[in-house]
Formats: structure tokens, sequence, C-alpha cells
């Protein structure tokens, strides 16, 4: 399924992220009902990605 992109501002006086572009949206391969997402961010958040597991560890 192809689809344009959608850059929304996600909050102008943000710190970390202003704004996102959904680049791509599909079926999950691995849980029916769910999808996954491309997304591009204007900020860097790679420093970050670990805080965030931590704070929601992947429950099997």
């Amino acid at each position: 399924m192809e689809m344009d992109e959608v850059k929304r501002e996600v909050r102008p006086q943000g710190s970390l992220v202003k704004e996102v572009t959904l680049k791509q949206v599909k079926p999950c391969l691995a849980a029916e009902g769910k999808i996954r997402v491309l997304m591009e961010l204007d900020s860097e958040i790679g420093d970050i990605i670990p805080l965030i597991a931590n704070m929601y560890p992947l429950v099997l």
C-alpha cells in the first residue's frame, strides 16, 4: 500500500522532537491487528532509547 508522507509539528516549543514525518504504515508481521510505522524525527533520540526501553520493558 502506497501512501503520501505525513508531516506534523509535535510540539513547537519542545526541547527534543518538534516535528515527525510519517513515512510508511504497514501491517505487523508478528502480531495480527497491529501495525508498524517508519517515522523520521527532526532530532536525534538515540541517547534516550535505552532510558525509554528501561521504562517500558519487553513483556513476553
